[in-house]
């Protein structure tokens, strides 16, 4: 029986022979490649034979940081979750590939992009939030979490139109964002459904 869960976060070890028993299995539905060494040919092979694949990391497999996401996308229609934090080159191409994978569920992106009201949970680093940016977040209706981590407020107050406008709205991470305590306080007498957590 071959396991459709494989977690290889942060195995640094396996080498390219190692990655090319990987493109013999089919029936993959999880697969972590976080900080590995696998190279973009091979990656190609394995999601080609794994079409049903439904949660992808994709951050930063060390040779694919640089390479087009979505050449791989498209390989995997079913996707629920896919991780993109670190991928430096994400196109205006990636994102209509995204757009067009009905089971999104959840996505972390190194910047937040427009066309993801389907979104369930939402992840995003070092970006500055902007009017724009809390424009596109609150469009998200279906959006019941939302992390950021490292993130500048430009305007912190105007956070609360998130807590408003996103009516499923559940959890609110906020890692090392330097926001004011009293503010927080404010938002979880006001918003007591939402559950407001906060990290320096």
């Amino acid at each position: 029986m071959i396991l459709p869960f494989w977690n290889l976060d942060h195995c640094y070890g396996i080498d390219e022979k190692g990655f090319s028993y990987l493109e013999k299995l089919s029936g993959l539905e999880y697969l972590n490649l976080r900080d590995t060494s696998i190279k973009a040919e091979c990656l190609y092979k394995i999601l080609q034979k794994n079409q049903r694949m439904r949660e992808f990391n994709f951050e930063p497999a060390i040779y694919i940081r640089n390479t087009a996401a979505t050449q791989f996308i498209k390989l995997c229609p079913n996707l629920e979750v896919i991780r993109l934090q670190k991928c430096i080159n994400l196109t205006s191409q990636d994102i209509n590939v995204l757009a067009d994978c009905k089971n999104l569920r959840k996505v972390y992106l190194p910047e937040l992009l427009p066309s993801w009201q389907r979104l369930e949970l939402i992840a995003s680093r070092c970006i500055v939030l902007t009017d724009h940016n809390l424009k596109l977040l609150t469009q998200c209706k279906n959006l019941k979490q939302l992390e950021l981590y490292y993130v500048k407020l430009v305007t912190p107050d105007k956070c609360s139109t998130l807590l408003e406008q996103c009516p499923k709205l559940q959890e609110f991470h906020l890692l090392s964002c330097n926001i004011d305590d009293c503010l927080v306080n404010e938002w979880k007498e006001r918003y007591p459904h939402v559950s407001i957590y906060t990290l320096e």
